[in-house]
């Protein structure tokens, strides 16, 4: 398994790991499917066929924020065509 390090310390990514739960979602070949749309970031590449826990950035609709069964933030699934929308 891979995990990415981020700064916890980090004000903005606290602020984020505190935004809506999305549920838990198994991270397929295309990434994740939430709401009709999909979600991809390299980070995610370890994750095939195992599920991840999701948190929706209110910001940002075209963004998923994920993290591991651990907790530790693993990446920023984007979804390109709702990129910027909130």
């Amino acid at each position: 398994t891979t995990t990415v390090t981020v700064d916890t310390g980090s004000p903005d990514i606290v602020a984020r790991a505190l935004t809506a739960f999305v549920g838990n979602l198994t991270v397929g070949k295309r990434g994740l499917r939430w709401k009709g749309g999909r979600y991809w970031t390299a980070e995610l590449a370890p994750f095939i066929g195992k599920a991840v826990h999701v948190r929706r950035d209110e910001e940002d609709l075209g963004a998923l924020l994920v993290f591991d069964d651990m907790g530790d933030f693993v990446g920023l699934a984007v979804n390109h065509e709702r990129s910027g929308l909130s």
